[in-house]
């Protein structure tokens, strides 16, 4: 399935999870979507995309993820803020980990304006700790923390 064919917006991203389990998944979904399939509504998590322990930096390795999002974002979203959040997992102090999560959503990005999404419609958003997907200590729970969320605005807020 390409991503050309796929439906609308975020309903394309949630789509493509049958072609590519790996890309992105629901975390909240909207009330509208079913209804309004023609605008980028709700919110999505990039599954796959990851960050090292303390580090921002876009792996080579995740650059396909992103430009499916570029592209989905430049096709199907003009005229929708797009709200980039960085979020991170619990080790450092609360001020470190919202200025990583501020990092990690910046490198993102960086990455999609250099892949045509126009920088006015992006904005970006750290929470840091503040909202983890799970509080198992493990290593490997811990890395689902460190994650990229989009969330989609009316143009305008």
């Amino acid at each position: 399935m390409t991503l050309r064919r796929a439906a609308r917006c975020w309903g394309a991203l949630l789509s493509l999870i049958l072609a590519a389990p790996a890309l992105w998944a629901e975390e909240r979904a909207a009330p509208e979507a079913a209804e309004d399939v023609d605008s980028c509504i709700g919110k999505a998590r990039l599954h796959g995309l990851g960050f090292a322990k303390d580090g921002s930096v876009v792996r080579s390795e995740d650059t396909v993820i992103l430009d499916l999002v570029a592209e989905v974002i430049r096709d199907r979203c003009a005229g929708k803020l797009i709200v980039i959040e960085g979020h991170t997992d619990v080790s450092g102090s609360a001020e470190h980990n919202r200025r990583l999560s501020e990092r990690r959503a910046e490198s993102v990005q960086e990455y999609l304006v250099e892949h045509g999404v126009p920088a006015e419609q992006l904005r970006i958003q750290g929470f840091g700790e503040d909202r983890p997907l799970t509080t198992d200590p493990s290593p490997e729970a811990q890395a689902l923390n460190r994650r990229i969320t989009l969330r989609s605005e009316p143009p305008g807020r």
